[in-house]
């Protein structure tokens, strides 16, 4: 048997789908090929810990090191000397980073230290997408990647259309860039109750059509938009949006809920906050919306096809790679608002389509978008990284 080759994940942005992906990782590399470490910040979401705690349990080795989002030298200056001395101690065979703190200091601490294959998932360039960030901003932090580039063996992107955007920007060569989708486990779908039982569990109407959109409150998500959308639907045909997910950005929290008042959609819309019974809240929609700004490969979608919703979404990277538009979903363009609103109307007028484009999505999914192939190829970039 080949020896167990040692590989450290290292990760700040734990929320939302990087969170998920670093703990499908963790929990699913080989324990008899790999021995995990994580290296991981629960300074953006306390309860992070609990996953770490599951980590610890399922055999990897846990460090938190309170990474910090902002630029903050004396801080971050701290967190490279504690990831150089990590690096130096376990003497990982790969330094797999994930978004962009953790991909500046860990590759840089690896580099430093002469140590490590640098495997870097960015989960997103937001850098390269108006709205983000101020314009200084993204000319500074994508010259930063473009640095950084040099130091990287293989950058894994998440979807085609965003290693298409990595080739573009050049962040690095072409030939040390591999797609590996993101993946979801088809399981917790299929045991999900009825449409009809899921409404009497929560407590929903069961004649009414409903939306549903997973997703974090921030401005890549499209809240906002999904609210001026559902402001163009007549009253009396309006379905009933659910939006589930924390509220990451306050000041855009505010936005939408002041959208929400102002458009007067109080009956239309309803804000449930972090949930985690996210198959159950999909098993009671008709459908599913993410209007995203930018996305890398988004959970959302994948969720919503493995449990047989129709799927609504903006042609966003990742999104236009799962979405076969008019075959497992509609896609529209990024803030077609009118073109939003069009289609969730329809959809919610035609459950016969929407069953449909469920069951095509569902295929496809399970074919395409696991959590088993997932691993399977991110264990094989390794073998071929170390090689």
């Amino acid at each position: 048997m080949a020896p167990s080759r040692r590989v450290l994940l290292a990760m700040e942005c734990t929320i939302g789908g990087t969170r998920r992906h670093l703990a499908q990782l963790a929990h699913g590399l080989r324990k008899d090929r790999f021995d995990v470490i994580v290296a991981a910040s629960a300074e953006r979401d306390a309860t992070f810990r609990e996953d770490l705690q599951a980590m610890a349990k399922a055999g990897c080795r846990v460090e938190e090191i309170p990474m910090v989002r902002s630029i903050d030298r004396r801080r971050d200056l701290e967190h490279l000397k504690a990831l150089r001395k990590l690096i130096r101690e376990i003497r990982p065979e790969i330094v797999h980073t994930h978004s962009s703190k953790a991909g500046a200091l860990g590759r840089t601490a690896s580099s430093l230290e002469g140590i490590g294959r640098r495997v870097h998932t960015p989960h997103t360039f937001a850098f390269a997408f108006a709205g983000g960030f101020s314009m200084g901003k993204r000319a500074l932090f994508y010259g930063i990647e473009r640095a950084l580039g040099r130091l990287t063996d293989r950058l894994i992107c998440v979807s085609a259309s965003e290693a298409e955007q990595a080739q573009r920007l050049r962040i690095v060569s072409q030939g040390r860039i591999r797609v590996i989708p993101n993946g979801v486990d088809p399981e917790p779908f299929r045991r999900s109750p009825s449409r009809a039982e899921a409404r009497r569990s929560l407590g929903w109407s069961a004649k009414r059509p409903i939306a549903l959109l997973v997703a974090l409150w921030n401005p890549a998500k499209g809240q906002l938009e999904a609210c001026e959308a559902w402001a163009r639907i007549p009253a009396e045909r309006r379905p009933l949006l659910v939006l589930a997910g924390a509220v990451s950005d306050e000041a855009y929290g505010a936005e939408v809920r002041s959208a929400i008042e102002r458009l007067k959609l109080t009956d239309s819309i309803l804000p449930l906050g972090h949930r985690r019974d996210i198959p159950l809240l999909l098993a009671a929609a008709d459908f599913v919306i993410v209007p995203s700004r930018w996305e890398g490969m988004p959970y959302s979608v994948l969720e919503a096809m493995a449990a047989g919703r129709a799927v609504l979404a903006t042609a966003t990277n990742g999104s236009r790679d799962a979405v076969v538009d008019g075959s497992t979903g509609i896609l529209v363009s990024v803030g077609d608002v009118d073109s939003l609103a069009a289609h969730a109307r329809r959809l919610a007028s035609d459950s016969a389509e929407c069953r449909r484009l469920g069951d095509a999505g569902r295929a496809r999914v399970l074919t395409e978008f696991t959590i088993d192939t997932m691993l399977e190829r991110t264990m094989a970039l390794y073998d071929e990284v170390c090689a």
